[in-house]
């Protein structure tokens, strides 16, 4: 009888999940995810764009919520969501400016970005939680951290693949460390303790 239950918990949680996920994927992110998709050259058609990053980020937020209610995280959908993670982290790196070079040392300018482009700076916040979570909060990982991002950026440069902006520079390392805090936090030890 608990199987059904959580069967059922399961369907009605990740089409819960895509529904929503839908109704803000296209309110907030549509426009910005077609011109990713564009300037990246990934073989999705834009009509398939859509479903596909709504799936993608249902699946990711299914597997991280199941447990609440399972009582279990399963090492294979850590390993699902890292494996999704690091893929995005790839493509959003290096594959959405291609062709594009330069830099961008202005404080004022990355935060004329806060007023002007809410969701590239909301992305560069929240994008680097995940792998900050896998660190205990440290000086030594977070000047590893820094040491990565700055190749990062000046790959982008050098490679033609984005611009070195210390406005990117600074929203990474905070969302770092903010993944760092949560790792040592109690949310964070609870969910590290259920993990099979």
């Amino acid at each position: 009888m608990r199987k059904l239950g959580i069967a059922l918990l399961d369907l009605l949680l990740f089409t819960s999940l895509w529904f929503i996920g839908y109704k803000v994927f296209t309110r907030y992110f549509y426009w910005y995810a077609i011109r990713l998709f564009d300037q990246g050259n990934l073989p999705i058609p834009q009509i398939l764009t859509t479903p596909f990053v709504v799936t993608l980020i249902s699946v990711c937020l299914f597997l991280l919520i199941r447990p609440l209610y399972a009582k279990e995280l399963k090492k294979t959908a850590l390993i699902i969501i890292y494996t999704i993670y690091a893929l995005a982290l790839v493509f959003g790196l290096f594959g959405k400016n291609v062709g594009l070079s330069g830099f961008n040392l202005s404080i004022a300018t990355s935060l004329q970005d806060l007023y002007f482009d809410r969701i590239t700076v909301l992305l560069n916040l929240i994008m680097f939680i995940p792998l900050g979570l896998l660190f205990k909060p440290s000086l030594k990982n977070s000047l590893a951290f820094l040491l990565f991002i700055l190749c990062v950026e000046f790959s982008q440069y050098y490679f033609s693949l984005g611009y070195f902006d210390i406005g990117d520079l600074i929203a990474n390392s905070i969302s770092f460390l903010v993944g760092n805090l949560i790792h040592s936090s109690p949310p964070g030890r609870y969910i590290k303790s259920h993990i099979q």
